[in-house]
């Protein structure tokens, strides 16, 4: 799977991201296994930076509360590059690192109980 340019979403009023691929997202419903996702992945492309963007909506989706997109700028062939191998890996394997998605399971577990 290959990334796509952002689109504007209908009934959307935020900063548009015409110039930037979009890669992985999560929600405030997001399960242990997208947080592990989302995290690890912007970990592998060395964080936020000029070129790889979070872009957040806080308080504005009434579906989902909150939702956060990690974003690529069109002209970053490395980290294009980077994020579309790790897609790519995703669709072989659901799982980035093994290691943090239990981790977060387990403190799902011990919140739970």
């Amino acid at each position: 799977m290959k990334m796509k340019h952002w689109e504007h979403p209908e009934h959307y009023f935020g900063k548009t991201y015409y110039e930037y691929y979009v890669f992985l997202g999560q929600s405030r419903d997001s399960e242990p296994l997208e947080q592990s996702n989302f995290n690890v992945a912007l970990d592998r492309l060395g964080g936020e930076s000029e070129t790889v963007i979070v872009a957040r909506s806080w308080r504005t989706h009434w579906m989902c509360g909150w939702i956060e997109v990690i974003l690529v700028h069109e002209s970053d062939e490395e980290h294009i590059d980077i994020a579309n191998d790790i897609l790519d890996e995703l669709d072989e394997y659901p799982v980035l690192d093994d290691d943090d998605f239990r981790m977060r399971e387990d403190e799902l577990e011990e919140e739970e109980t």
